[in-house]
């Protein structure tokens, strides 16, 4: 019994030591060392990069896009699937065309019907330019060359501004149309650094139309004939 106790103790002595080795070297190795998993890990470029903003106020998205087309003081608007087939919009006037001839403008909040080198003004005063295009789009859904209080607007209006990727913002708007009798939904791309609009849809009971818009496109100043 003697000798079965020693070896005991010898065992549980022996045990001690080992542990007490143990720790030893692990205090004794390199301090601040990477795991494995940590020093092969490599950062992703897509956790770098900063989130998108959060996209504006509707009244926000239109104060930029009003601010991109003075900017640069004129802006081409070409229309697939309706008539006109374009708009030559600036600062403060503007102008439909089919197939490259004017139809109408609008100068000096004056709106003229335009048939060959006759131009026959409409009553009323009228916006031209970037009101009339902001007007238009946010009351009808569709850019327009000239805007009053006389033309009917769509009721139930929506608008609403979506991330559209991490550099362009979706407008959306939903709307009524007393003309139409039906429903109407529209859509613009903008840049969202430069706040210029980039494509854009509608689609009513009469069909659907895409917008293409253009700042750098050079066009005869927009003037009577």
């Amino acid at each position: 019994m003697a000798r079965d106790d020693r070896l005991g103790r010898t065992r549980t002595l022996l045990l001690i030591v080992v542990l007490i080795a143990v720790a030893a070297c692990g205090e004794g190795g390199p301090t601040g060392a990477a795991s494995p998993a940590a020093s092969t890990s490599t950062a992703d470029p897509l956790d770098a990069a900063s989130p998108a903003a959060s996209p504006p106020t509707p009244p926000a998205f239109w104060t930029l896009a009003s601010r991109a087309l003075n900017a640069t003081g004129r802006l081409r608007v070409i229309v697939v699937g309706g008539s006109p087939d374009e708009l030559r919009i600036e600062t403060r006037a503007s102008a439909a065309l089919l197939e490259g001839i004017l139809t109408v403008v609008c100068v000096e909040g004056q709106a003229y019907a335009v048939d060959g080198f006759r131009a026959t003004p409409w009553p009323a005063r009228w916006t031209c330019g970037t009101n009339a295009f902001v007007s238009s789009l946010r009351r009808t859904g569709r850019p327009l060359e000239a805007w009053n209080a006389s033309i009917p607007v769509d009721t139930s209006i929506r608008e609403r501004v979506l991330p559209e990727g991490r550099d362009r913002w979706r407008w959306e708007y939903v709307g009524r149309s007393p003309i139409l009798d039906g429903p109407v939904r529209a859509t613009l791309i903008m840049d969202a650094a430069t706040g210029r609009l980039l494509s854009g849809t509608r689609s009513d009971p009469s069909g659907n139309v895409r917008w293409t818009f253009s700042y750098t496109t050079i066009f005869t100043p927009v003037q009577l004939p």
